[in-house]
């Protein structure tokens, strides 16, 4: 593919063996909270947990062709068959089915800046789910068969589709005005999954000469860079932002791969190098949350709330929290005291020596 160059620059992965609990797997959530991430298991019906120490454990059994999950505060959504499942991951209790009439069955996942989220349905067809309401409507129709994934792109506010075709499009639709177009002609296709990381590059996932992951400039319009890794039918791919992890399932030989991006340093990134403990709750919330965070010693705080597109909206300064647990209340509204709209939005604490940072959602 003269399309493709390969990227020499350095990434640090790991790799989760077939021999742990995985079995064809399919996609991947994370949570900042316990720093567990979640992986579907399309093979044997389960999501299997893994947390911060590596440990694998069995989390939810006795699925059906589950393909997609997305997790939204503390509810973990799993696209099965013809449903659209939410577990609470605190729990382990499934505590939402939403049956959607789909054409083939339901699989990759993503979220736009006001909570909405978007779930595929293989025969080419996008619904539209409003998460705080259990209802849906069909968003999006004439996708060619088998599209797998999409993700949102909030620089331009628009979803990228991929689709499981020999030198498939990539497709998009703006969310001001769902027009349906491609972005790009590829030369090489069979795509099963897309991510974008806080820089706003692009990663797709191929099965072509047995498993490629692409990247893409957020703009589309060079050619892809190789990334390097040992993929076997790389499936939905996930992109950590805390972390700044590109975690891929490989559904041919049943195993995952952890690749630290190493991204450069961009307007939110953060300088320090210790980090504290810190929750919002409740999360999804309207119209209040509290921040709740723990220092090791007395420090001044600064609590910066960012939005998609890594605009910081607003600020507090917080003097002094003093060491043990300390609380920062918001209300939702921006520097100019306006309300917010819907939306997930991130939020970053820092002290004099130590930083901690999350994802909240603002739900009305």
């Amino acid at each position: 593919m003269k399309s493709i160059a390969v990227i020499f620059i350095c990434f640090i992965f790991w790799h989760l063996p077939a021999e742990g609990l995985f079995s064809n797997p399919e996609s991947i959530a994370y949570d900042p909270v316990s720093e567990c991430y979640f992986v579907s298991n399309y093979g044997d019906g389960t999501i299997i947990k893994i947390d911060n120490t590596g440990e694998q454990s069995c989390f939810i059994s006795g699925l059906t062709e589950n393909l997609g999950i997305f997790l939204i505060g503390n509810t973990l959504y799993i696209s099965c068959q013809e449903n659209l499942l939410g577990y609470d991951i605190s729990t382990g209790n499934c505590n939402t089915t939403i049956t959607i009439p789909v054409n083939y069955w339901l699989d990759g996942m993503t979220l736009d800046n006001e909570g909405n989220l978007y779930v595929i349905d293989c025969a080419g067809r996008i619904f539209k789910i409003y998460p705080e309401y259990l209802i849906y409507e069909l968003y999006l129709e004439g996708l060619p068969p088998y599209t797998q994934d999409l993700v949102y792109d909030p620089i331009n506010n628009r979803l990228l589709i991929v689709a499981w075709q020999n030198n498939s499009p990539i497709y998009a639709v703006n969310l001001d005005d769902p027009f349906l177009y491609q972005v790009l002609v590829t030369d090489t296709g069979y795509f099963d999954g897309i991510t974008i990381d806080d820089a706003g590059n692009v990663y797709i996932s191929s099965h072509v000469e047995g498993g490629l992951v692409l990247k893409y400039e957020n703009d589309l319009t060079q050619p892809p860079s190789l990334i390097p890794g040992s993929f076997n039918e790389p499936a939905g791919l996930f992109y950590d932002i805390y972390n700044q992890v590109l975690a891929v399932p490989n559904f041919g030989d049943s195993t995952v791969e952890f690749i630290n991006l190493n991204l450069p340093a961009h307007k939110t990134a953060i300088p320090y190098t210790g980090e504290f403990v810190s929750y919002a709750s409740p999360n999804p919330f309207n119209p209040c949350t509290t921040f709740f965070f723990e220092l090791d010693s007395a420090s001044p705080v600064c609590l910066d709330i960012f939005n998609c597109r890594g605009e910081n909206v607003k600020s507090i300064d917080y003097y002094p929290a003093k060491c043990g647990i300390n609380i920062i209340e918001w209300n939702a509204v921006n520097e100019q005291g306006n309300d917010l709209a819907s939306g997930v939005y991130f939020y970053r604490l820092i002290s004099d020596m130590a930083f901690s940072c999350g994802r909240i959602m603002l739900l009305k």
